[in-house]
């Protein structure tokens, strides 16, 4: 049974059951085995009460056998083939736009959608544009369309889409090399085709080709179905080949290509991007940014080139052209571990991930410079956040691995309970020929033995609930991991988010940390001055006052938040 709201069944694209069909008197004739009906009122209408939206628009079609690439893909805007899903049996169906219509909502409230068959969601996009296109499309002139049959293109394209339509979205023309070819004309260049005849090609939707390239040897074939047909081949060079010059004018050769030095400087290539970022750098580059790149993109290569010397100055001039640049800091964090610096490794490093949180360079080299200080547990947290960005990188799931493994020396030394019963034994044994100050000391004994064991014992316990509380920490964070991309996404979004929040705090502080140090100085200039203590002057001093203890307890605050953070 349906209901109105947010929470029906039903939703667009969905059919209606047959039980539906007849109730409604859309099964009558010969074709009511193949009817279906499908519903296109959008999902908002749907949950909408009977009173606000009291009719269901639904569009009637049938099943055929066999689509036509002319009305695949919303090509066609009065007629579309559609494809939809019966468990393991692809079903075709055939829809006009003129078969639209309105029914009462409550007609289908004792209804659920057919189960059987549905829309994929590709088909249902379909649908919608289809829909929309009846009544937001472009008309050609009339002239267009008289050249495209006058031409044979519209018989061609009929013929193309008939056959392979199903696959195509959309179809681009070379109208005036098809018009030359029509007219029998040479539009420039050597051409072939199946049929012998261009015109006749055109108007069977068969290929004609362009030969192109340098000098080489064509062989076409063709023939019917009795086996009889034509061969064709030739030698040729088309590179040699120009198109025919138009009268007055003489042809002339391409201007040779000049190399970028832009282009260089953006190369993969470590040695082409240090030749191009150099003659960007000399020629002082077309402004700041492109300079700042250019410094960047050398210091780069110079690091791939263990060239950390240069490197060091190249990615210091970067930021002075464009502080705020993440990757000229990432690049500088890089010089540093390559010079064994991990303390001014790690300082820009923090501000490259301050500036771009989600870099993976980033994280990883700052997850080095942690490790090379000994801040095992922030490097383990780069190297697992690095992951998240890509969870097939081999660096950061070794630097995991190694981090994270046990160590022998961390281990508490074993309690042999061997020695302790044997030691047991021997005090047993001992009382039994004692005295009874001698038996009182063996309980005694055994009393602090038992006592012993219960400390180990529960020393024991907890080290185990600490390793099951690491385990499930641990297979927290592999879950997420290894999750979905969308899982990984919010996951870093989220680090994202709590970076900028971090930064605007700090920010907040240092503002008001300064609007402090101000309203101090201002105040203790007053106190200075106030000799006289004129009442105006005691009143100023009391705002003053008031204003400073405001601005300390904001400042406090926003420190709170910033450690928070």
């Amino acid at each position: 049974m349906a209901i109105w709201d947010s929470s029906t069944k039903w939703r667009q694209g969905h059919l209606l059951p047959k039980q539906a069909l007849s109730e409604l008197g859309l099964l009558t004739g010969d074709d009511s085995e193949s009817t279906i009906a499908i519903v296109i009122s959008h999902d908002c209408d749907l949950s909408q009460p009977p009173d606000t939206e009291p009719m269901i628009e639904i569009i009637v079609g049938r099943k055929v056998g066999k689509v036509d690439g002319n009305y695949t893909f919303a090509k066609n805007t009065r007629r579309l083939h559609l494809e939809c899903s019966s468990g393991s049996t692809l079903i075709l169906i055939d829809i006009s736009a003129t078969a639209k219509m309105a029914v009462p909502k409550n007609s289908l409230l004792q209804h659920d959608p057919d189960s059987k068959v549905r829309l994929s969601y590709e088909e249902l996009v379909i649908l919608q544009r289809w829909l929309v296109a009846r009544y937001q499309r472009s008309a050609f002139a009339d002239e267009f369309n008289r050249r495209l049959r006058s031409t044979g293109l519209e018989s061609g394209l009929k013929a193309i889409s008939a056959k392979s339509g199903k696959y195509l979205r959309a179809v681009f023309l070379d109208a005036k090399a098809s018009a030359t070819l029509t007219s029998r004309q040479s539009p420039g260049g050597i051409f072939l085709d199946f049929a012998g005849d261009f015109q006749d090609s055109i108007r069977q939707g068969l290929p004609i080709y362009k030969v192109t390239g340098g000098a080489g040897y064509v062989w076409a074939e063709s023939h019917d179905a009795d086996g009889r047909g034509r061969l064709r081949f030739f030698a040729t060079d088309p590179s040699a080949l120009s198109s025919p010059p138009t009268s007055g004018t003489t042809s002339s050769p391409p201007p040779a290509s000049t190399p970028d030095p832009w282009k260089d400087c953006q190369s993969q290539d470590t040695e082409t991007r240090l030749v191009g970022c150099t003659k960007v750098i000399e020629a002082k580059g077309p402004d700041r940014i492109r300079l700042a790149d250019a410094f960047d993109g050398r210091c780069s290569a110079y690091n791939q080139k263990q060239q950390y010397r240069p490197a060091l100055s190249d990615c210091k001039s970067a930021i002075d052209l464009n502080p705020k640049y993440s990757y000229a800091y990432a690049n500088l964090g890089s010089t540093y571990l390559g010079l064994n610096d991990s303390s001014n490794a790690l300082s820009a490093l923090n501000k490259a991930v301050a500036l771009k949180s989600n870099f993976l360079w980033s994280r990883l080299n700052r997850a080095k410079a942690l490790e090379a200080s000994g801040s095992n547990e922030d490097a383990v947290k780069d190297y697992e956040y690095a992951l998240l960005i890509d969870p097939a990188n081999q660096q950061a799931s070794e630097g995991v691995a190694r981090l994270i493994a046990p160590s022998s020396s961390a281990q508490p030394p074993e309690f042999c309970v061997w020695d302790a019963n044997e030691q047991a034994q021997y005090i047993a044994v001992s009382a039994a020929g004692s005295s009874a100050t001698g038996i009182e000391g063996a309980i005694s004994t055994i009393s602090s033995t038992a006592q012993t064991y219960k400390t180990k014992l529960n020393s024991v316990i907890a080290k185990i609930d600490d390793l099951n509380r690491e385990k499930d920490t641990s297979d927290r964070k592999r879950a997420l991991i290894i999750g979905s991309t969308d899982e990984r996404k919010r996951a870093i979004n989220d680090v994202q988010r709590l970076t900028e929040a971090a930064s605007e705090s700090h920010a907040k502080v240092d503002s008001i940390s300064e609007k402090v140090s101000e309203q101090e100085s201002k105040l203790a200039a007053a106190e200075a001055s106030n000799t006289g203590r004129t009442k105006e002057k005691q009143e100023r001093l009391k705002e003053l006052r008031q204003e400073v203890t405001k601005l300390r307890a904001n400042r406090t605050e926003s420190e709170g938040r910033t450690l928070r953070l």
